[in-house]
C-alpha cells in the first residue's frame, strides 16, 4: 500500500483527541453561551487551543467555554473533503507510477 494513501498516525491521534474534547463538551452540555463551562471542567492542551482558534470552541467572559456545534459540523465537512481529495490524489499518483512502470517494462 502506498504511504500517500495511508493516513499518518499523528492525524489519527489528533482526531481521537479532538473527539474526546467534543464528547466532554457534549457530556457537560456546554453547547451554548448560557451553558458554557470553565476550562478546568472541560479540556486543555494544544488541540483545545486549535479548536478555540478555529471557532469550534467559543470563549465567554469569566473563562467559560462552549462547543459551537455548527462550526464543528462545518469543520468536519471540510476535513472529510480534504481527506477525500488526499486519497484521490494518492490513488492518481499510484496510477501514474504503475502506468510508467508498465511502459518501462
Amino acid at each position: 500500500m502506498c504511504a500517500a494513501v495511508i493516513p499518518p498516525i499523528g492525524a489519527i491521534a489528533v482526531a481521537a483527541r479532538r473527539n474526546r474534547i467534543i464528547r466532554g463538551f457534549r457530556k457537560a452540555a456546554a453547547l451554548s453561551p448560557e451553558s458554557a463551562q470553565t476550562l478546568e471542567s472541560l479540556a486543555r492542551g494544544h488541540i483545545f487551543g486549535r479548536m478555540v482558534k478555529s471557532g469550534v470552541i467559543k470563549e465567554e467572559t469569566g473563562g467559560r467555554f462552549w462547543l459551537d456545534e455548527a462550526a464543528e459540523k462545518a469543520g468536519e465537512r471540510a476535513r472529510v473533503k480534504f481527506a477525500v481529495i488526499g486519497v484521490i490524489s494518492g490513488l492518481v499518483v499510484v496510477g501514474v507510477i504503475l502506468g510508467v512502470v508498465a511502459l518501462v517494462t
